[in-house]
């Protein structure tokens, strides 16, 4: 009986340490996390799951079609007040990878992306507006539109001519482009180009800026498809973006 109960026992201890066994095989590691917090294999798809931050995904490695690169610029005015300052009145700061800030910056970054064109960033001259004071700056703006003013641009697109295409990107500030667009579309010679119109917006939208350029350039084609989105949208903007740009059919 005894030599019974010994052989029952040992055996009982076989299955026990094979179960223990099974039990530790290692699982299949699971993605590393990118710098939005979504897994890396799903930084392809959309950005609504971007953590608060307003960091874009990593670009390094993906390739983008350049569609008509070469003859495409994306030029942008694009104007963030210090951080601390807007945090509640324009919420007007967005990091893209390089470090730069801007919503409208962020969205000239995803154009130029998706198209392969050139950036040109809209600057005005060192200091022209206020950065650490929302209410003087907004009051400054207002002013500068209502008096028909051309704030100057720092610098030129020297190369002008050689592009067809020219993506046009600004906040809606007072229902308007800022002033400095006007000095923008003063400065260079559209004729035969083709204008495209994009803007950051609190609520406003487009506010007829669209209409705007057409006015100011009758000689290039401006496209009535312009691409808008409201700043809290900014930086979840990336698939709306390419489907946008996609829809403009380019270069073909």
């Amino acid at each position: 009986m005894k030599k019974i109960l010994s052989m029952a026992l040992a055996l009982l201890m076989v299955f026990s340490l094979a179960a223990c066994g099974n039990s530790e095989t290692p699982q299949e590691s699971a993605p590393a996390a990118d710098t939005d917090g979504n897994t890396a294999e799903n930084t392809e798809e959309s950005t609504s799951g971007s953590t608060a931050d307003d960091t874009v995904e990593s670009t390094e490695g993906k390739q983008t079609e350049a569609k008509g690169s070469g003859n495409i610029l994306v030029a942008y005015f694009s104007f963030p007040m210090d951080e601390g300052v807007d945090a509640v009145s324009t919420a007007s700061r967005t990091v893209y990878d390089d470090g730069s800030l801007g919503n409208t910056n962020y969205a000239a970054h995803l154009i130029q992306e998706a198209t392969g064109g050139d950036l040109f960033a809209i600057e005005p001259e060192e200091g022209h507006y206020q950065t650490d004071d929302f209410e003087a700056m907004a009051a400054f703006a207002r002013d500068e539109i209502d008096n028909g003013e051309r704030p100057a641009i720092r610098s030129q697109i020297e190369n002008f001519d050689d592009y067809d295409v020219v993506f046009v990107g600004y906040p809606i500030w007072w229902y308007d482009m800022p002033a400095i667009m006007y000095s923008f579309f003063d400065t260079y010679d559209f004729s035969g180009k083709t204008i495209i119109p994009f803007t950051t917006h609190g609520g406003s939208r487009l506010s007829g800026t669209v209409e705007t350029i057409q006015e100011l350039e009758p000689d290039a084609a401006v496209e009535s498809n312009a691409f808008t989105v409201s700043r809290e949208a900014v930086s979840d903007a990336r698939g709306d973006v390419e489907e946008w740009v996609s829809s403009l059919n380019l270069g073909q």
